[in-house]
This record gives structure tokens, C-alpha cells and sequence, in this order.
């Protein structure tokens, strides 16, 4: 991690909420679940332990680069380095939730590449996190993580890596469905350039 003396407040924060899970438990169980882990390794038990008596030495270091360095994501993790960078212009506007949620991703992606010899098929940091953030996951939502890729490249240390990133993108507004089957809803799709203003198709809508 960062050296104390430049802790900042939501870096502090996080750490926080990363005692209380390891300390209930819901950590370990996010990390079964997401890791696809059997049984308790001893090497995540030793990890619980430290942050449960809030020792965060063994975290990865969080550094920050340039929306274009990081390839637009909001965070990404680098195995290589076993560093967690942040995106710097996101990172100005982001709310405290918002970060804590990203480093949570993040350090599913470190946790994947510590205990496990194998990648975890789909975005196993998003699932680490969403179970952690938001309890148990639909079935549905768990396959779509599974084929949801995280990869991408980023510029760090002068150098270009592969990385598993958080993702650009977040739901704005609630879900839009179709009003019956066979509409063909969604058959055409635009978006604005902002992400704001959604147009949708539906080519056999009765109306």
C-alpha cells in the first residue's frame, strides 16, 4: 500500500470495511464463491487474520495513472506488479462508495492471482465485490460474470501490461424491457456519446 503519510481518507475508509469483513466472515465467503476456492487456504486464513487486526501491509500498493494510461477503466489490477492502479480523472470525481467498491474489485482480481494457478474464468473481482457490497447473486447474473471478460492493456512504469480491470461502464436509470414477446426489442440499439440518451428498436411492435 501507499506509505502512511499519504494514506487518503477513502484509502483509510476501505480499510475499515475490509477489517469488518474479515472480521464476520463475509470475506472468506466472498472468496470461495468468486475464486471457485476449496476450503480455507491457509494462505487467505493468514491474510483474515491480518486485516482483522487491521494489519494491511500485505495489501498491493495503489498507485494512480491518466484516464488513457489505464485505458478509460476506473481501476485495474496488474499481476506482474501486484499493484492496483487507479484511474486519476475518475478518481477526482468518484464518491468514497464508488472507490471502496472498485479497490474491493480490485482486490479480487490480487486475491485470484495469490491463491489460485489458474485465472478464474469471467470477472471473478466484480463477483468478489458484488457479493461483498451487495449479498448473493441471481443465477443469471453469476453466468453473466463467468463470460464477462476483465482484460486490458495499460501503460504503468513506462512499460505496457495486461491488467483485469473494473469496467468504464455503470447503469444509469433502472433496466428498460420489452412490452411482449416476439416485439423484437432491442433488435436496433443507439447510445449517445455521454451514455446518457438510449434509442431502442422494436420492429414488431404491434403499435
Amino acid at each position: 500500500m501507499t506509505s502512511s503519510s499519504h494514506i487518503k481518507p477513502w484509502l483509510l475508509g476501505w480499510t475499515q470495511q475490509l477489517r469488518g469483513w474479515a472480521e464476520d466472515g463475509s470475506l472468506l465467503a466472498a472468496a470461495q464463491q468468486a475464486l471457485l476456492l476449496e476450503g480455507e487456504p491457509k494462505q487467505l486464513v493468514e491474510l483474515l487474520d491480518q486485516w482483522g487486526a487491521s494489519d494491511f501491509s500485505a495489501l498491493p500498493a495503489v498507485e494512480t495513472l491518466s484516464s488513457q494510461d489505464i485505458a478509460g477503466a476506473r481501476g485495474a489490477y496488474v499481476e506482474d506488479l501486484s499493484q492496483i492502479f487507479l484511474n486519476q480523472e475518475w478518481l477526482a470525481e468518484a464518491t468514497d462508495q464508488e472507490i471502496s467498491a472498485v479497490l474491493t474489485e480490485e482486490l479480487g482480481h490480487h486475491l485470484d492471482a495469490v491463491l489460485n494457478d489458474f485465472d478464474t474464468p469471467g470477472d471473478e473481482g466484480e463477483h468478489f465485490a458484488e457479493l461483498l457490497i451487495h449479498g448473493e447473486l441471481s443465477d443469471q447474473s453469476i453466468a453473466a460474470l463467468s463470460q464477462q471478460s476483465d482484460l486490458i492493456t495499460i501503460l504503468a512504469e513506462g512499460q505496457f501490461w495486461q491488467a483485469e480491470a473494473s469496467s468504464t461502464w455503470q447503469q444509469v436509470g433502472g433496466d428498460i424491457n420489452g412490452e411482449a414477446a416476439d416485439d423484437r426489442f432491442g433488435v436496433v440499439v443507439s447510445l449517445s456519446s455521454d451514455g446518457q440518451t438510449v434509442a431502442i428498436g422494436s420492429s414488431k411492435h404491434d403499435s
